[in-house]
């Protein structure tokens, strides 16, 4: 009796393969940057983008074959521009990218603190008080050195200034590129300052307790608080187009987009949460009750 049941499974699994290669791929790519995808330690794999896409656009996408990489800000930027089948689940629209790739529907609102950090004790820290301006910082005597993950959008205003400063800035290709600037910056190697997210930086203060007495977050005031949301970006080809059709009707519905803003305010501070509800609430094309 086993046998013929043997043969029976057997047989289908032509089938299956077949059927597993007619239908269409989606390679998603992912850069290293906790808390938005963590790939180590307790909380691997509980990322807010890793999450958002295995709780919510892969079940969104069930006609598709799902494939999954990590790699660098340049490597995802390079993917979307040479594979058809490429996507990433979050990232910052900007003009450019608008341009050279395929943009979903807006999701997931934030505000955009990214800081200068540097050493507490580094003799070019400002005295605390009223936001910093990063190109006064670079054009300061000392010519401070500053790393950033290379690829990465720090906001329009914040990469005019380091478009204007090339010969200080250093563009680090790395897979976690904040974490080993941070520690190049509490060990004193070649880099002076960053510019990291307030989120992202708690979070790594939360891994490594002894940061919080030698490195210091600073806001800028080329940033003020400013509501932002993240899209999903694919490739300009037909294979992607397809894939933001599919998921901008998922996205349409406001459960969807409840689930992704619940995402990112996990990992707000409960003032960072108070501040964000506050613009939301200020602007109405960002209100909680408007699915965009």
């Amino acid at each position: 009796m086993l046998a013929p049941l043997l043969l029976l499974a057997l047989s289908l699994l032509p089938l299956a393969e077949a059927r597993a290669q007619a239908m269409p791929r989606v390679d998603w790519v992912l850069t290293d940057a906790p808390p938005s995808v963590i790939t180590e330690g307790p909380l691997q794999g509980q990322g807010y983008v890793q999450r958002m896409l295995t709780e919510l656009l892969m079940p969104g996408l069930p006609g598709w074959q799902h494939e999954v990489q990590v790699g660098s800000s340049l490597r995802i930027l390079r993917d979307l521009a040479e594979r058809p089948t490429a996507c990433t689940p979050y990232m910052t629209p900007t003009p450019a990218r608008a341009k050279a790739f395929h943009l979903s529907r807006p999701m997931g609102y934030f505000l955009t603190p990214i800081g200068l950090v540097m050493r507490r004790d580094d003799p070019a820290r400002p005295a605390a008080g009223a936001p910093l301006s990063l190109a006064r910082y670079l054009a300061s005597p000392t010519q401070p050195r500053l790393a950033v993950v290379a690829g990465r959008s720090y906001s329009p205003p914040l990469d005019k200034v380091l478009a204007r400063s090339r010969a200080q800035v250093q563009a680090l290709p790395l897979t976690r590129a904040t974490r080993s600037v941070l520690a190049m910056i509490v060990n004193r190697h070649d880099v002076d300052a960053t510019l990291v997210g307030d989120v992202e930086f708690n979070y790594f203060l939360r891994l490594h307790p002894a940061w919080q007495d030698q490195l210091s977050w600073m806001r800028l005031s080329e940033q003020p608080d400013r509501l932002q949301y993240g899209v999903v970006g694919c490739a300009r080809s037909a294979e992607g187009q397809r894939v933001i059709q599919a998921l901008n009707r998922l996205l349409e519905q406001p459960e969807a987009q409840a689930q992704v803003q619940q995402l990112l305010e996990h990992w707000q501070t409960p003032e960072g949460l108070e501040r964000l509800r506050r613009a939301r609430a200020a602007a109405p094309e960002f209100a909680p009750s408007q699915a965009r």
